[in-house]
């Protein structure tokens, strides 16, 4: 999950709120 997130950050941010967080 981690890893998808850097490929896309945008489009996981905008699934994935949590992602916001990670960053």
């Amino acid at each position: 999950m981690l890893q998808e997130a850097s490929a896309e950050p945008s489009d996981d941010v905008a699934e994935s709120p949590l992602t916001a967080v990670v960053r």
